[in-house]
């Protein structure tokens, strides 16, 4: 059996005032929630072009997305998923990392993966070559409202060929606001 209630107007406890029912949401705000809800979720997907590298140092895939908070003590959780990463020869690798981007080029001071293992993600190759799904995902405190994430990646071993997204694969960023 279901039940409803159906009223007009509630009135507070103390019979001071009314309570408006018109919007069940009213009142409620980003700031009203609780620490660790999350705010907003911005994703974006792509079958970027290749990229190739047989460097050690950082270089962009070209992949970055913004989102805007609405406070800057909020948390940004960063996840990067799909696509493939290609090691092109017997025993070499590729790791891939997260930025919080100030300009087109890579800062360490901006890598967010650290030492932390979800952070970045490395493909090895041990045996031949191989193509392999990729994801990483990493908690980023950025104190400011605007802040942009940016895909590096590099090889494991110089003059060793790495490809960033072997074409024909869907490579997804998701951002999602969490209340700190």
């Amino acid at each position: 059996m279901t039940s409803k209630l159906k009223t007009d107007v509630l009135e507070t406890v103390s019979g001071s005032g009314t309570i408006a029912l018109t919007n069940q949401l009213s009142g409620m705000t980003s700031a009203s929630v609780p620490t660790g809800s999350v705010l907003q979720v911005v994703s974006a997907s792509a079958d970027p072009a290749t990229i190739s590298t047989t460097s050690v140092s950082y270089i962009s895939t070209g992949q970055s997305l913004a989102i805007t908070l609405s406070s800057s003590s909020n948390k940004v959780l960063v996840s990067v998923s799909g696509g493939t990463a290609y090691c092109g020869v017997y025993n070499g690798g590729m790791i891939e990392t997260i930025c919080r981007q100030t300009s087109t080029t890579y800062s360490q001071s901006n890598d967010l993966a650290g030492s932390s293992a979800s952070g970045f993600t490395e493909i090895y190759n041990g045996s031949a070559t191989n193509a392999a799904p990729h994801s990483m995902s990493v908690l980023d405190t950025p104190n400011t409202t605007n802040p942009t994430y940016q895909i590096f990646f590099r090889s494991r071993i110089t003059g060793r060929s790495v490809l960033f997204h072997d074409a024909g694969h869907v490579f997804t960023i998701t951002l999602m606001e969490i209340k700190g």
